[in-house]
Protein backbone atom coordinates (compact mmCIF):
# COMPACT_ATOMS: atom_id res chain seq x y z
CA UNK A 1 0.00 0.00 0.00
CA UNK A 2 2.78 2.49 0.91
CA UNK A 3 4.26 1.60 -2.29
CA UNK A 4 1.42 2.40 -4.26
CA UNK A 5 0.97 5.54 -2.96
CA UNK A 6 4.54 6.56 -3.14
CA UNK A 7 4.61 5.69 -6.91
CA UNK A 8 0.92 7.06 -7.57
CA UNK A 9 2.27 10.78 -6.33
CA UNK A 10 5.62 10.52 -7.98
CA UNK A 11 3.77 9.16 -11.33
CA UNK A 12 1.56 12.31 -10.64
CA UNK A 13 4.42 14.72 -10.85
CA UNK A 14 6.08 13.05 -13.27
CA UNK A 15 2.97 13.28 -15.60
CA UNK A 16 2.46 17.19 -15.11
CA UNK A 17 5.82 17.80 -15.49
CA UNK A 18 6.01 15.61 -18.33
CA UNK A 19 2.66 18.00 -20.09
CA UNK A 20 4.22 21.00 -19.38
CA UNK A 21 8.04 20.20 -21.54
CA UNK A 22 5.58 18.65 -24.10
CA UNK A 23 3.58 22.13 -24.19
CA UNK A 24 6.36 23.93 -24.06
CA UNK A 25 8.29 22.40 -26.69
CA UNK A 26 4.86 22.68 -29.06
CA UNK A 27 4.53 26.54 -28.70
CA UNK A 28 7.95 27.07 -29.33
CA UNK A 29 7.72 24.82 -32.70
CA UNK A 30 4.05 26.10 -33.42
CA UNK A 31 4.38 29.71 -32.73
CA UNK A 32 5.32 32.54 -35.24
CA UNK A 33 7.43 34.31 -32.83
CA UNK A 34 10.35 33.24 -30.61
CA UNK A 35 10.38 36.28 -28.74
CA UNK A 36 10.88 38.68 -31.45
CA UNK A 37 8.77 39.84 -34.12
CA UNK A 38 10.09 38.51 -37.52
CA UNK A 39 9.08 40.06 -40.47
CA UNK A 40 8.00 36.50 -41.96
CA UNK A 41 6.08 35.91 -38.80
CA UNK A 42 2.75 36.57 -41.08
CA UNK A 43 3.59 34.73 -43.63
CA UNK A 44 4.22 31.94 -41.96
CA UNK A 45 1.23 32.56 -40.01
CA UNK A 46 -0.41 31.84 -43.03
CA UNK A 47 1.22 28.73 -44.64
CA UNK A 48 0.76 27.17 -41.41
CA UNK A 49 -3.12 28.02 -42.23
CA UNK A 50 -3.50 26.89 -45.26
CA UNK A 51 -1.14 23.28 -44.31
CA UNK A 52 1.89 24.41 -46.05
CA UNK A 53 3.97 24.47 -43.05
CA UNK A 54 2.93 21.24 -40.38
CA UNK A 55 1.99 21.79 -36.81
CA UNK A 56 4.44 19.47 -34.94
CA UNK A 57 2.89 16.53 -32.74
CA UNK A 58 4.72 14.72 -30.12
CA UNK A 59 5.78 11.89 -32.99
CA UNK A 60 7.54 15.57 -34.46
CA UNK A 61 9.45 16.17 -31.41
CA UNK A 62 10.98 12.29 -30.89
CA UNK A 63 12.09 13.22 -34.68
CA UNK A 64 14.17 16.00 -33.97
CA UNK A 65 15.86 14.65 -30.95
CA UNK A 66 17.38 11.78 -33.54
CA UNK A 67 17.50 14.44 -36.04
CA UNK A 68 17.42 18.49 -34.99
CA UNK A 69 17.55 20.16 -38.53
CA UNK A 70 13.56 18.88 -38.83
CA UNK A 71 13.21 22.09 -36.37
CA UNK A 72 12.94 24.40 -39.73
CA UNK A 73 10.45 22.20 -41.01
CA UNK A 74 8.32 23.43 -38.48
CA UNK A 75 10.05 27.12 -37.49
CA UNK A 76 12.81 28.55 -39.34
CA UNK A 77 12.44 31.59 -37.15
CA UNK A 78 13.53 30.15 -34.07
CA UNK A 79 16.99 31.80 -32.91
CA UNK A 80 20.43 29.86 -32.61
CA UNK A 81 20.15 30.35 -28.52
CA UNK A 82 16.43 29.35 -28.68
CA UNK A 83 17.46 26.28 -30.60
CA UNK A 84 19.97 24.59 -28.03
CA UNK A 85 17.22 25.92 -24.74
CA UNK A 86 14.44 23.88 -27.08
CA UNK A 87 16.96 20.92 -27.38
CA UNK A 88 17.10 20.90 -23.98
CA UNK A 89 13.26 21.04 -23.04
CA UNK A 90 12.98 17.58 -25.62
CA UNK A 91 15.65 15.96 -23.72
CA UNK A 92 13.67 16.77 -20.68
CA UNK A 93 10.74 15.30 -22.22
CA UNK A 94 11.87 12.47 -23.29
CA UNK A 95 13.78 11.40 -19.95
CA UNK A 96 10.12 12.22 -17.89
CA UNK A 97 8.30 9.89 -20.62
CA UNK A 98 10.61 7.14 -19.64
CA UNK A 99 10.28 8.14 -15.89
CA UNK A 100 6.35 7.49 -16.57
CA UNK A 101 6.27 4.74 -18.27
CA UNK A 102 8.68 3.67 -15.89
CA UNK A 103 6.55 4.58 -12.26
CA UNK A 104 3.24 2.51 -14.53
CA UNK A 105 5.34 -0.29 -14.65
CA UNK A 106 6.51 0.01 -10.75
CA UNK A 107 2.63 0.46 -10.16
CA UNK A 108 1.18 -2.82 -12.31
CA UNK A 109 4.08 -4.79 -10.56
CA UNK A 110 2.79 -3.50 -7.02
CA UNK A 111 -0.43 -4.90 -7.99
CA UNK A 112 1.43 -8.77 -8.32
CA UNK A 113 3.11 -7.71 -4.91
CA UNK A 114 6.33 -9.16 -6.62
CA UNK A 115 9.12 -7.85 -4.27
CA UNK A 116 11.91 -9.44 -6.93
CA UNK A 117 10.53 -7.83 -9.68
CA UNK A 118 9.76 -4.56 -8.42
CA UNK A 119 13.94 -4.37 -7.43
CA UNK A 120 14.51 -5.57 -10.75
CA UNK A 121 12.90 -2.44 -12.46
CA UNK A 122 14.35 0.06 -9.97
CA UNK A 123 17.53 -1.07 -10.93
Amino acid sequence: KDFVDMFRGMLDHVVSLRFKAEQYSLDALNSESSGRMHWHNNTHCMLRLVGLIPTATKADLARIAIDPSKIEEFNPMISEPARKLFLKSITTWLRLCVYEDKLRRLMSLTDSQSIDEILRELR
